[in-house]
């Protein structure tokens, strides 16, 4: 006689993109704070914007898969790419937003650095 133990959970899949979707938006949201650094912050700035596109279109090709099939795939690592996709949002935004203060800074600081009146 087989013993059948009926209280074993059923193993779901994770997501293949929810760790990246997130560690990119992460990534992206604190590389733009490097915004006040001349030129430095520049570069900086971009990449994080470009990080932040990335981790958001991970999150949103994440959300797609778990909209078509729920059942196949775990709850906490969908709760991980909505996080990412959420964040990846957050992070374009603000570093649009500071890719122009970056400018701005380094324009202004390289006048001051290198003796022109502004």
């Amino acid at each position: 006689m087989e013993i059948i133990n009926i209280n074993s959970p059923i193993q779901k899949e994770k997501f293949p993109f929810a760790k990246e979707s997130l560690t990119y938006s992460i990534w992206g949201n604190c590389l733009c704070l490097l915004f006040f650094v001349p030129f430095l912050g520049i570069a900086a700035t971009i990449v994080s914007l470009v990080m932040a596109i990335h981790g958001l279109k991970k999150g949103k090709i994440g959300i797609d898969m778990y909209k078509g099939n729920s059942q196949k795939y775990d709850g906490g690592s969908f709760a991980m790419t909505l996080i990412g996709f959420i964040l990846g949002i957050i992070g374009t935004i603000t570093s649009g937003i500071l890719i122009i203060y970056s400018l701005f800074f380094t324009i202004i600081m390289s006048a001051v650095i290198f003796g022109g009146h502004f």
